[in-house]
This record gives C-alpha cells, sequence and structure tokens, in this order.
C-alpha cells in the first residue's frame, strides 16, 4: 500500500516540507508530531470528561423512574444532564487545543503515515508549469521499491495490490509500471494503451501516471474502487490519496474504472472508461418460479470463488517486518466477517507452520446511553463466533487471537476531530460513527488479547464455555495487533441483499399474489443490488480507506472480488438473496398472517455448510450499532446520521 499526492499547475505552492527522502525513523516522528497536535483534549473536553461519570449516574437513576409516576424528578435529572453535556470545545470546533489547522504540510504528512516504511517527493518544472509529488510506502510485496517511480520521461505513483497471476510472487508497483512502459512504447496512441492495460489489472488500486514531456497526467483506481483517491481542479490539478486541506466544494472522489486525462496546457480533464470493464448483467426474477433446488450447488460454487479471492489476497501478504498474526479481521461476530474468518482459516489448514489470525473488535463507552465497551452487542457477538470458529479449527494449526479494543469517551472526543479530517470531504454522523470504529479497531495500541487454552476441547457447548470461561481462555496484556494486512467483509450486503431497503422492497407482497407481481419485485432487488454494488466506492470504500490507512494499515476485500462481483451478479438469482417465507404469528387480534424474511439466505447457507450454524442465524447490525459508536455525545440522540458534522 502507498500514499500517493500530486499536484501540477503554472503556479504551484510549495509546502515547507522539504523535498527528498524520508526514512521510517522520520516518518515516524513527523507522524506522532501530528497526531499530538490533532488528538488532544481540549478544555470543553475535560469538562465532559469529568462530567461523564457522572451522567452515567443520572442516567441509570432516570432509567428506573417512571414518566407517569416521577415526571418533576425526570425534569430535574434531564435539566442536570442537558447542562453538564452543554459545554463548548470539540476537537474542531472553537475552543479546542488543536493549533494546527489543516493546510498542505498536514496533508503530506497524514499522506506520509499510509505509508509509513519510506516517502519520497520529488518535484519537476516545465515550459511554463510546475508539478510536485510525494509517495509514501508500506511494503507488503518484496522486493521492497521505493515510489515515485520514475525515469527520464514518467512519474509512476501506485497504491494497492494487483491480483494478476504473472505477480504473485513479486512487487506487483514494479509490474505495474513495467506492464505500462511497455504498453506505451508499443502504441501509437497512450491514452488508448492504457485504456486497454488498465481494465485488465485484477485487485485493488489507485494510480498516477506523469506525462512529463507532454505535462499531461493520468489517473484513475480499479474496477469497484476499492482505494481512496481524490481530484481537485480548482487550481492547476490536485490528486491524493487524501485532501484534508481543501474545501468540500473542491473535492471529487475518482469514479471507478475510468482513466482520468488532465492537459496542463488546456488545463481540461476528460474521462474514457476501461476497455476490459466489468461485465455485470443481474439475474432477473422470473427464475423465482424455479424454487431453491439449486442450493447446494450455488453455495458450493460461492465456497470456491470465495475461498480463492481469500487465498490470493493472503498469499501475497509479504511485509518488511513478520508479526505475531498473520493476519487480522475487522471483526463483529456477524455473518460476513465470520465466513471470511472460516475461509480464510481453511486456506492456512494442512500448512507446516502454526498461524494465528487476529479477530479485532471493538467496543464504545457511550456516556449518552451509560453502556460501557464491554457491554456493546458487538463484544458479545464477537466472542460468540470467536468460540465457534475455534471449535472448527481444533486440533489444527490455525488459531484464532480475539483482540478486544475498548474505546473510552475521552479517546473519542481527542480522535474525533482526527477522523473527521482523515475522511473528508465525507462528513455526516453516520460516516463519523462508521469511520471511527474502524479507526479504532486498526489502531495498534496495546490491548487485551484473548487465545483459546489447552483445556477448550472441554468446552463442548456455548453454554459450557459461558459458564466457566477463565477455564478455557489464556488472556495475554498489553497485546498491540500489528499486523498490516486486514481483511474486510465489506460488500456481502450490496451483493447478497443485506440491508432493511432490500427487504421493503416486499412490503406490499400479499400471500396471494401472482408470480408476476413476485418477479417483479425481484427485478427491482436485482437493480437495486446493482446500484448498491456500483456507488459502493463514494459511499463506504473511500472513506474507510482514509480511515483505517491513517495508522498504515491495508484492507483487502474479498467479497469485492472482481470474479465473486460478476459470480455473485450474474450467475445467483435474486431469489437466493431475499427469501421469504409465510407464516403464523399470535396478535392480540388473534392469528396473522405474515412474512418471515431471510437476507443474505445464499450467504447464511455458506455458513452452515462451514459449520457456523450460530452465524448464519445472526441478524444484521450495523457496526455503529454493534460497537456503540453513533451518536456518543450526550444531548444528541434526535440528531440523524444524513446531518453533516463540521471539523
Amino acid at each position: 500500500m502507498c500514499g500517493i499526492f500530486f499536484t501540477i499547475a503554472k503556479e504551484l505552492p510549495k509546502p515547507q516540507l522539504q523535498c527528498k527522502e524520508y526514512e521510517a525513523d522520520e516518518i515516524k516522528s513527523l507522524m506522532e508530531e501530528r497526531l499530538s497536535a490533532q488528538a488532544t483534549l481540549s478544555s470543553g473536553d475535560l469538562v465532559k470528561v469529568k462530567n461523564a461519570d457522572r451522567i452515567r449516574h443520572l442516567l441509570a437513576e432516570l432509567s428506573q423512574l417512571s414518566v407517569k409516576n416521577h415526571r418533576i424528578r425526570r425534569e430535574l435529572i434531564q435539566n442536570e444532564i442537558e447542562e453538564l453535556s452543554s459545554v463548548s470545545g470539540l476537537p474542531g470546533r472553537p475552543g479546542s487545543s488543536e493549533s494546527v489547522q489543516p493546510s498542505l504540510d498536514t496533508t503530506l504528512i497524514d499522506i506520509m503515515a499510509r505509508g509509513p516504511d519510506y516517502a519520497r517527493s520529488v518535484e519537476y518544472s516545465g515550459d511554463n508549469w510546475s508539478l510536485w509529488a510525494l509517495g509514501s510506502v508500506l511494503s507488503l510485496r518484496q522486493p521492497f521499491s521505493k515510489q515515485p517511480f520514475m525515469d527520464e520521461r514518467y512519474i509512476f505513483q501506485f497504491n494497492g495490490e494487483l491480483y494478476n497471476n504473472d505477480c504473485l510472487d513479486g512487487n506487483d508497483g514494479e509490474y505495474a509500471v513495467e506492464r505500462i512502459r511497455k504498453a506505451i512504447e508499443a502504441a501509437e496512441d497512450m491514452e488508448e494503451a492504457l485504456v486497454d492495460l488498465l481494465g485488465k489489472f485484477d485487485g485493488e488500486f489507485a494510480f498516477v501516471l506523469v506525462d512529463k514531456n507532454k505535462g499531461r497526467a493520468f489517473f484513475g483506481k480499479d474496477h469497484i474502487g476499492k482505494r481512496s483517491l481524490l481530484y481537485s481542479s480548482d487550481e492547476g490539478l490536485t490528486v491524493a490519496s487524501l485532501l484534508g486541506h481543501k474545501s468540500t466544494e473542491m473535492l471529487h472522489e475518482c469514479k471507478p474504472g475510468l482513466l482520468y486525462s488532465y492537459d496542463i496546457n488546456s488545463e481540461s480533464i476528460s474521462q474514457r472508461p476501461y476497455k476490459d470493464a466489468l461485465h455485470l448483467s443481474p439475474r432477473t426474477g422470473s427464475s423465482f418460479c424455479s424454487g431453491y433446488k439449486s442450493t447446494e450447488q450455488l453455495v458450493q460454487q460461492l465456497h470456491v470463488h470465495l475461498r480463492k479471492a481469500c487465498a490470493v489476497r493472503q498469499q501475497t501478504v509479504r511485509p518488511l517486518h513478520p508479526h505475531k498474526a498473520t493476519v487480522a479481521i475487522l471483526f463483529s461476530g456477524g455473518l460476513d466477517c465470520t465466513v471470511l474468518a472460516a475461509l480464510i482459516g481453511e486456506n492456512y489448514t494442512g500448512q507446516d507452520a502454526a498461524v494465528t489470525i487476529d479477530l479485532l473488535t471493538v467496543g464504545f463507552d457511550n456516556p449518552r446511553t451509560g453502556t460501557s465497551a464491554s457491554e456493546s452487542p458487538d463484544r458479545q457477538l464477537s466472542e460468540r463466533s470467536w468460540y465457534e470458529l475455534s471449535k472448527k479449527f481444533y486440533s489444527t494449526n490455525v488459531a484464532f487471537r480475539l483482540v478486544q479494543v475498548d474505546v473510552h469517551y475521552a479517546d473519542w472526543l481527542a480522535h474525533r476531530g482526527r477522523v473527521l479530517s482523515l475522511i473528508h470531504p465525507t462528513s455526516t454522523e453516520m460516516d463519523l460513527s462508521i469511520a471511527i470504529a474502524f479507526y479504532f479497531a486498526s489502531k495498534p495500541e496495546k490491548t487485551t488479547g484473548w487465545k483459546m487454552s489447552a483445556n477448550f476441547k472441554d468446552a463442548t457447548t456455548w453454554s459450557d464455555f459461558q459458564a466457566s470461561k477463565a477455564n478455557y481462555v489464556e488472556q495475554e496484556e498489553d497485546y498491540t495487533s500489528a499486523t498490516e494486512v486486514l481483511f474486510s467483509g465489506l460488500g456481502a450486503d450490496e451483493l447478497y441483499g443485506g440491508y432493511s431497503r432490500h427487504e421493503s422492497i416486499f412490503d406490499t407482497l400479499e400471500e396471494d399474489s401472482d408470480e408476476g407481481i413476485i418477479h417483479g419485485m425481484y427485478d427491482e432487488l436485482s437493480k437495486s443490488l446493482l446500484h448498491d454494488i456500483t456507488i459502493i466506492y463514494e459511499r463506504n470504500l473511500g472513506r474507510d480507506d482514509r480511515a483505517i490507512s491513517s495508522w498504515g494499515k491495508e484492507l483487502r476485500y474479498p467479497y469485492l472480488d472482481n470474479d465473486v462481483v460478476e459470480f455473485s451478479t450474474n450467475c445467483i438469482d435474486p431469489h437466493y438473496k431475499v427469501k421469504f417465507d409465510w407464516t403464523t404469528v399470535k396478535t392480540k387480534k388473534g392469528e396473522k398472517r405474515t412474512k418471515l424474511y431471510s437476507r443474505k439466505y445464499i450467504l447464511r447457507e455458506l455458513a452452515r455448510c462451514l459449520g457456523l450454524d450460530k452465524a448464519a442465524d445472526e441478524v444484521k447490525r450495523a457496526i455503529q450499532f454493534g460497537a456503540k459508536s453513533a451518536k456518543l455525545e450526550v444531548g444528541n440522540s434526535k440528531t440523524k446520521g444524513t446531518e453533516t458534522v463540521s471539523f
């Protein structure tokens, strides 16, 4: 993984940061100084932290008082809570302790944080224009290669991972630059050569290519948009992994599968789609009449596709510095990530060496609700799924370490402004609550790690394990998950119908509705899922990448593998994604017929095939609610997720 920053203009503002090479120690020092300036409690925040315990006590009392019988006392408590929480000084707002406002130099340091092993800045001047570029490197595929790649004519920056068969054993950045060089040399039209070649790249990537001779810059990202790449063309052109110092109105997230071309002389941007685009032809709803007779076959095929997608992302983890865990998984304990954990474990099974996989689960102290991190739904669910995975892989060379990250209210206050700066220009309350959960889950900090002990074989059931957990686990104090590759289950909801909006398509369906109506609803589901996967770059991927990569960590997405996306869209009928059955329920007025839904039905069947029955039955819960990172601020319970949060 790498951090990309590139700017070209006729009048170029220069940063204070020196144009030179930066080694790991110097990058670390700059990052620590930057973090110290950002993640510090203001005077107002300190008051809120001090008041948090009193607020928790009041909330506990309030929960015991009835509205009818204790109206006056409830009003007094609510007034005191409002008074205790109505202080100024949130990070990034007036009264904040951060004295360093976003600038070109702070953006460049944030770019370095993405690639903490090495960074280099370069500059070049043409006839009436200049360019400045910074590349930072997190080396995960050896041999180590410096960025930007440069020769007499071209500057190339590459952020991502390629999984083409002919580059799996080497450095994919070197592979990409060599393929581009050969394609350009063999072609009469440089742009034509690029749209032809880039469509053949398989993986998750973003890039910038500069032709110094002609004053042209080309940039873009993979077919789905799995890496952040922003651009601004208000003063020349700036393209970067993140741009915290640019105003929202000037920023654009690059669309996936497009080659962007910029000409410094005309100061114009054009776009062309890659030639080999993803071929997505959603199945129609008419297949509903065939029923579910192909379930077993589809589950087996999905198993093969997903396991292969995991395997290629596992075998390309070759960091400069080995760690206690080979890879880590962002882990809520839900269906999507637990299936991934099992597939990753299957791929490691049978190797000579013992393998440990970190399961990163995060929980937040929430003073608004009076709950602690250990009480968050994800914390409890993750333990159950960890138990189930450990049972499946008992007596193999694969072990799972449950890493429990507790986020205290003071930490949330201190880092909130930094997260908003990183994920810019996304800035809603929901964006913050999701991004900050991933941000802390990936933060390399001392916490508690848990592994199953030798006695675990005696825990025959989940109830046994719960009743005597201390007998079956080993606690590792002050454990830091330093592995640089994180696997994410993002994409499963978009491919297999995991959101409530997918279920709501069928709300008006009656039990006696004819098949034509049902077919039409499944057609609508297919269209909705296709839309979700085509905008996931803008809704999720860019934001999550900017938050997590700030710790020098790289995300990999097996569900968003090109082959998995094509198979899931083109070969799995929509009724295998959202399934419904009619059932009878009892109400106060008597019995009633109603629909019983199974979202992500095909993935749940795969979980059962893998022996993960508990995960297969788990309902969907968004991370901001599972980790309790949503609306932590006391007094903002009525804040809408779509409201903009300033920093």
